[in-house]
């Protein structure tokens, strides 16, 4: 069993106004995004091989998955299928923050490179 804390997972900056912190599984990766108000959201986009959950914890955002947008806000779960086009923007003027996950893994260079880094040698 593995304990983790998000405030000890290394930030990723990729992004104006955009943070994200990743943890890796065999085959699962569950991220969390926070966004500054007027931060970059990412361009539409798919995972032709992935399945994506989007938990929203704080903050109002804009939901669009293929044609359909939605307002969702904290509590709010969201999956996208695989090859589905989506993105998500924060509305509004206080910080969001949520959580994603993906399975299979998204990022594979950075949870091998994690993997070599915890277990050098």
């Amino acid at each position: 069993m593995t304990f983790y804390s998000w405030d000890t997972v290394p930030e990723e900056h990729n992004r104006s106004g955009v943070i994200h912190r990743r943890l890796f599984g065999k085959n699962v990766q569950v991220q969390l995004l926070t966004i500054e108000p007027g931060g970059e959201p990412a361009e539409l986009h798919d995972h032709p091989e992935i399945e994506q959950f989007f938990c929203v914890l704080e903050g109002e955002w804009e939901m669009r998955v293929d044609e359909e947008k939605r307002r969702v806000g904290p509590g709010d779960v969201i999956y996208v299928a695989p090859g589905q086009i989506h993105n998500i923007t924060l509305l509004g003027d206080t910080t969001g923050k949520v959580i994603e996950v993906y399975q299979p893994v998204l990022s594979t260079e950075l949870a091998e490179e994690r993997r070599r880094s915890a277990n050098p040698g």
